[in-house]
């Protein structure tokens, strides 16, 4: 039963998030970026969040509650699906082509299965319990393994215009980053980045598919910091730094 629902939570996935970005790309309005309400998150959801959100809920239900970050809890049942339709909705807003969708399945309040999908590029990141991350395309759904760019260059600090203390510190320890501005796809790109750091508010929407999906590599989670990187070096060297030890 497990396997058959992650499969259909899979599935559904791909497809809902084919139908967003066709939304995100090519179908938008001029009244897409109004603010129409605040949502379960805490932030202003424009329409567009809410379409978005829509198009989930008609993939995902009444297979799978859901809990999203616009409209909050919805449906019933063991299975349940933490949502945030739209992350980095302000980048979509300013024609940053740095957004996507994230979405985790829980079994009993535990999370079984999770996907990340970028939603400019197409690429989608996914990891089933006791397996390894894969990552495939919107336009070509052939998986292939998820892999550590070790001749990475830069970081990703999501939220570092707040701490200019640590970024005088990074900079001295020529720790280059970047500041992208959307949690789950900057937790699944630590893949790619050669460390990625998120000091701040933990919202269930913004970490629980991607830190699911990156929970082989060397991390730090306390209180409101995360940090993950390729290997246990720089992992004690970034802790030090970002904590000031």
């Amino acid at each position: 039963m497990l396997l058959e629902k992650i499969e259909t939570f899979l599935d559904s996935s791909i497809k809902a998030c084919q139908e967003v970005q066709d939304l995100l790309l090519s179908s938008r309005t001029s009244d897409d970026f109004d603010v129409k309400e605040i949502g379960e998150g805490g932030d202003q959801s424009l329409l567009i969040d809410i379409k978005a959100e829509k198009i989930f809920f008609d993939h995902f239900l009444p297979t799978f509650a859901l809990y999203s970050e616009e409209y909050g809890a919805k449906g019933e049942g063991d299975f349940r699906i933490i949502l945030d339709p739209i992350d980095g909705s302000d980048n979509l807003v300013s024609e940053f082509p740095y957004y996507g969708a994230s979405m985790a399945l829980q079994f009993q309040e535990n999370t079984i299965a999770a996907v990340v999908c970028n939603l400019v590029n197409g690429a989608l990141f996914f990891r089933k319990d006791g397996e390894q991350p894969l990552q495939m395309s919107l336009t070509n759904t052939r998986p292939f393994p998820l892999i550590k760019n070790i001749h990475a260059k830069v970081g990703i600090f999501e939220k570092s215009s707040l701490y200019t203390d640590i970024i005088d510190k990074l900079m001295i320890n020529k720790l280059k980053f970047r500041s992208p501005g959307a949690v789950a796809l900057s937790l699944v790109y630590a893949y790619s980045a050669r460390y990625m750091i998120f000091i701040g508010n933990e919202r269930i929407f913004d970490i629980e598919a991607g830190l699911f999906i990156v929970d082989e590599l060397p991390m730090y989670r306390d209180g409101n910091v995360i940090i993950v990187t390729h290997d246990q070096i720089l992992l004690q060297k970034l802790k030090a730094i970002v904590l000031g030890e």
